[in-house]
């Protein structure tokens, strides 16, 4: 007999068949997850966009959106989150539309002369009396160059002999 023949009928042989089916289905997995990923775009090395600024670089990050600024250290590349003001901006954009909602809201509610009269008007409490001020300032302005202009006109009836040739 051969040594296959003897091999065949070893006790061992079924087990030894069943061990090397699963060594080669584990072999192969890593190599599918590879394709599956690559074909779906989420390796880890696609996830990340390196753009070179200077001596510097920085990292994008192509899921979160996010950015890091990236440096040379003992030959590393050490990256360390950037200042982003996205999520202030948001905010700010949030704040400013829920503000706008007031005031479409308030701007409803008022009668047709009203909104006609003050649809200039800010929705800031400081601004009536920021309004009354400026009110003062122009009257007294106004007043200032009435008498001013009365003055000259008085002075140059007054002059007019001086300047008659």
């Amino acid at each position: 007999m051969t040594n296959l023949s003897k091999l065949a009928r070893s006790r061992f042989l079924l087990p030894a068949v069943v061990l090397f089916g699963a060594a080669a289905v584990l072999v192969m997995q890593p190599a599918r997850a590879v394709e599956t990923a690559a074909e779906t775009g989420d390796l880890e090395s696609e996830r990340f966009e390196l753009q070179r600024d200077g001596d510097d670089f920085i990292r994008l990050d192509k899921r979160s959106g996010q950015m890091s600024i990236c440096r040379k250290r003992s030959g590393q590349l050490v990256c360390q989150m950037a200042a982003d003001d996205r999520e202030a901006i948001e905010k700010e954009f949030d704040s400013l539309l829920d503000r706008l909602d007031r005031l479409e809201a308030k701007l409803e509610e008022q009668d047709d002369d009203t909104r006609e009269r003050h649809s200039y008007r800010w929705d800031d409490e400081d601004f009536d009396e920021f309004e009354k001020e400026l009110d003062d300032a122009l009257d007294f302005s106004a007043r200032f160059f009435k008498r001013f202009y009365g003055k000259m006109k008085d002075w140059r009836y007054e002059f007019r002999d001086l300047y008659k040739e």
